[in-house]
Formats: structure tokens, C-alpha cells, sequence
């Protein structure tokens, strides 16, 4: 136990080192560099909470991040209850393939824009956005007094954390100690979708205020919410992380053998035959649409925010038009396609990346390595990298397939070559996840499903369709890549193996 304990706080320590030298590293690119002369003074900047004052706000950040950091401590504590209920439906709904890859598979960004007009504008059953009413006296009311305007951000933790629960739960394993790793697994995840959360629904929170200042390139604020954010992450992942490392006993069923099966290309072909269809899509439809004569940037304003099937001056748009009058069925396959391309590339090249680490490297520096990546919050760090660097195709497949090379190579250590092609679509659906949610806070592409998501925020009630579709297209490619790879994937990864 004392092992397991100080091993949990070396990862956590060996993280955070991490984070500060690449936010450092970042931070330095910027046309305002960070108040720090080097990597030394950086790290004892941050120690002290010294971030110099923003170029924004012209404030010290310390006293901004003071003030919101009330309100991200309440979505924090709302997440962490939202995750044990989670939780306990995972673990029921664990087994059910077809409901564990379809909740999986839903983005929780458009599942919020869902949120909101249904229950926030149609029904108003709640309020769709801020964290309490307006009031002329200031302060902020009691909590038992403003609780509605938690209910939205709930509902859309809750489809996220339930979707990743169910793939942290694979396998057989069942027990506190997998609900502990899992739980300390999904803490960064849960830290990038807090920030998205916070955005879409206009809570005054650090992970707001980090998101304006990256669009501002306001280096002392975003040195200082980053290094708040990825403290905190770090911070609450040890207990669980300790937790899940004791040692079980041989007879707990979290540690019972699972008979691994041998894996043939045969075996995948389900698979495969997916991973084709949509390698084919993201190949030959930019060819086709241009081939078509089709041009999903041609403007007609006369023609704007068209329902799906109506048609003006002959032409009849099948999925309607979007606010600028474009033809949204050809805005969604060029979006489509970019979001697929860069999910294939990114996931194949962290794949092949990890299967080159966990070939090369002995198994205790890999699980090592799986350890320390779990406590980092990569999303933070992308945005900035993004900010700076044009998000060209090459530069976003990149950054992108970074965060996962680590946890494919411990997916993949030791395995058959075969094992590459599940953990492959795994990859692709989760890098698909997280170029979305880059497109849709405006920092990726702009014709990508979580780009059009972006423009759609604006026309919630008369451009019903420029929110729904996309998220089910999402949704629909999500859902093959994951319901086809899930049951083929290591069934005892390396750092989980108790070892």
C-alpha cells in the first residue's frame, strides 16, 4: 500500500512537471510571452499562484480566477455527483452492446444545444444559459436558491460521463477498484468537458474566462486557468488513482482472468468493412461534390434558413439551407468528410505511433507512462497549440493523435498486430470526440461537424435542422466505429494489469 502511494504521488508530480513545461513551452510562442524568464522561474511563478495581470482585463489574474473560481467549484461538485450516478448505470449497462456504443457515441456538445432548445427554449422548463437570474443588489443567491440552472449542465455531464464510463468499464472487471480507475481515467475528460460546458451554457467560470483568453491570446490569463485547471485535475485524480492501484485479492473478481481470443482479420471484418466505407468517404467525396459541380461555400441569402425539402427557383435542397443560404446536404458531406479524414489519419498515426512505443520500450516505463498520461488534461494545451500554429489539416492530425499514442501503446503491448485494427476505430471515435469539440469552440475547422455545430448556436428555433443533423451524423459514425471494435479490444490493457 505504501508502494501503490508513493507511486501515485510520482505520476502525479511527473504530470504536472509535464504540463508546466509544455504550457511553457507554448506560452513562450506567443506575441505576449508569459511573465517567466525560464522554465525554473516559470515553475515557481506558478507555486505561487503569480501570473502577472492580464492583457485583457488589465487585472492581476490571480483576483479574476478568485472570482470564478466559485462557480467552477460548483460545476466541479455537480460533475463529481453526476459521475457516481453515472457510474452505477455503467455498471448495469455495461453488457448491453448496442446501448453502451450508442450512449457512447453521442457528442455531449450537441447533446447541450439539444438541451437547450427542448427543455431551455421550446419548454422552458428551465433557464438555457447563466448560472443565476440577474439581480441590481449583486452577490450570488444561495445554491438551493438558483438549482435550476443546474439541470442542463447535469443532463449533459451525465450523457458524457455515462458514455465514458461504459468504455473505461470494459471487459470483465467489476469492483470499487475498477469504478475508482475508471473514474480517475475519465478526470481529464471530465476538466475539457467542464470547460465546454461552461461555455455553452455562459457560466462564469475559469474555464470561460481560459477559452476568452485564448481567442484573445492573453498569455498570463491562460498560463494562470491552466495551470488552475490542470492542478485541479491532477489533485482529485490521486485518491482514485491510489485506490485502484492496492493490490486485489487473487480471488476478486476485478482481477479474475479473462481468456484472451486470437484475434484474425477474419474476426474483424465487420469491422474492416466499416473502417472501408468510411476510408472511401473521406477519400472520394470532395471529388464527387466538385465533380457534381456542387460548392458547399456558393451563397444565395434570397434562400436562407430553407427547411429541409423545400426548393426555390427549381432547385430543391434535400437538407435545406443554412443562414447564408448554402446547400447544407453539401455543407454536411464536406463537413462530414473532414472530420472523418482527420478521425482516420490522427487515429492511425497514434496507433502506429503507440504500437512503435510499446514495441520499443520495456512494459514498467510503458505502464509508467500510461500512468502519468491519465493524469493530464491534453485539451487545454491543444487549444493553445491550435491558437498559435494555423489549424491546417496536417497541423490539427498532429496534435490530435498526440494525446492517444500513450494509451494505444498500452492498449497494444504484447498483442498481436491484428489488436491494431479495433483499437484503431477506437481511437479514430475518440479523436473524432475531440476535434469536434476543437471545431465547435471555433479554434479548428470551420466546415467540420463541430464546425457547422458552431454556426447553428445562433438559429436554435428557425434553423432546427442546422443543429440536429450534424450531431446525428456525428453520432452515426461514432456509433459503427465503436459498437464493431468494442468486444475485439484488449480485454486487460497494461496499465491495468495490477502490475
Amino acid at each position: 500500500m505504501i508502494a501503490a502511494l508513493f507511486r501515485t504521488l510520482a505520476e502525479g508530480i511527473a504530470a504536472w512537471l509535464i504540463v508546466m513545461f509544455v504550457l511553457f513551452s507554448l506560452l513562450t510562442e506567443l506575441p505576449r510571452p508569459a511573465p517567466a524568464q525560464d522554465y525554473s522561474d516559470w515553475i515557481t511563478r506558478a507555486f505561487a499562484l503569480d501570473f502577472g495581470e492580464s492583457a485583457t482585463f488589465r487585472r492581476p489574474v490571480n483576483e479574476l480566477l478568485s472570482e470564478r473560481a466559485a462557480a467552477t467549484v460548483e460545476l466541479f461538485g455537480l460533475a463529481v455527483i453526476v459521475a457516481l450516478f453515472a457510474l452505477l448505470i455503467a455498471q448495469v449497462r455495461r453488457d448491453v452492446a448496442v446501448a453502451r456504443s450508442l450512449t457512447a457515441s453521442i457528442p455531449f456538445f450537441w447533446w447541450a444545444l439539444v438541451l437547450i432548445l427542448i427543455l431551455g427554449l421550446q419548454v422552458s422548463a428551465f433557464p438555457a444559459s447563466g448560472r443565476m437570474r440577474l439581480s441590481l443588489t449583486g452577490g450570488t443567491p444561495p445554491l438551493t436558491g438558483r438549482l435550476e440552472y443546474l439541470v442542463l449542465p447535469g443532463l449533459t455531464l451525465l450523457v458524457y460521463l455515462q458514455g465514458r464510463f461504459l468504455l473505461a468499464l470494459r471487459g470483465r472487471e467489476r469492483g470499487w477498484r475498477a469504478a475508482a480507475r475508471a473514474f480517475a481515467d475519465e478526470l481529464p475528460g471530465l476538466i475539457a468537458a467542464i470547460i465546454v460546458v461552461e461555455v455553452i451554457f455562459a457560466w462564469p467560470g475559469i474555464g470561460r474566462l481560459l477559452i476568452d483568453a485564448l481567442t484573445t491570446l492573453d498569455s498570463p490569463m491562460i498560463g494562470g486557468a491552466t495551470v488552475v485547471l490542470s492542478t485541479v485535475t491532477i489533485a482529485a485524480g490521486l485518491i482514485p488513482r491510489f485506490l485502484s492501484q492496492i493490490p486485489a485479492r487473487p480471488s476478486d473478481p476485478a482481477v479474475a482472468a479473462v481468456p484472451p481470443d486470437a484475434p484474425t482479420l477474419r474476426t474483424y471484418r465487420p469491422l474492416l468493412i466499416v473502417l472501408g466505407i468510411l476510408a472511401l468517404f473521406a477519400v472520394f467525396t470532395g471529388v464527387l461534390i466538385g465533380m457534381a459541380g456542387l460548392d458547399p461555400f456558393a451563397l444565395d441569402v434570397s434562400t436562407a434558413l430553407l427547411p429541409p425539402g423545400a426548393s426555390a427557383d427549381g432547385t430543391v435542397y434535400l437538407l435545406g439551407t443554412d443562414e447564408l443560404g448554402r446547400n447544407f446536404t453539401v455543407r454536411l458531406l464536406a463537413g462530414a468528410q473532414e472530420s472523418v479524414f482527420v478521425a482516420l489519419v490522427a487515429g492511425l498515426a497514434a496507433v502506429i505511433g503507440g504500437t512503435i512505443l510499446g514495441r520499443a520500450l520495456p512494459a514498467q516505463i510503458v505502464r509508467s507512462l500510461a500512468y502519468v498520461n491519465a493524469f493530464v488534461c491534453f485539451f487545454p494545451l491543444v487549444l493553445l497549440a491550435l491558437m498559435w500554429h494555423r489549424p491546417s489539416r496536417e497541423n490539427m492530425i498532429v496534435l490530435l493523435a498526440l494525446p492517444f499514442i500513450v494509451p494505444a501503446a498500452a492498449l497494444l503491448y504484447r498483442e498481436p498486430l491484428e489488436r491494431l485494427i479495433p483499437v484503431w476505430a477506437l481511437t479514430a471515435a475518440q479523436v473524432l470526440l475531440l476535434e469536434g469539440l476543437v471545431s465547435f469552440l471555433g479554434i479548428g475547422f470551420r466546415l467540420s461537424l463541430g464546425g457547422l455545430l458552431t454556426a447553428a448556436q445562433s438559429f436554435l428555433i428557425n434553423g432546427t435542422h442546422l443543429v440536429i443533423l450534424p450531431g446525428l451524423t456525428f453520432m452515426v459514425i461514432s456509433f459503427f466505429l465503436l459498437v464493431f471494435s468494442y468486444r475485439h479490444l484488449p480485454q486487460k490493457p497494461l496499465h491495468q494489469d495490477g502490475g
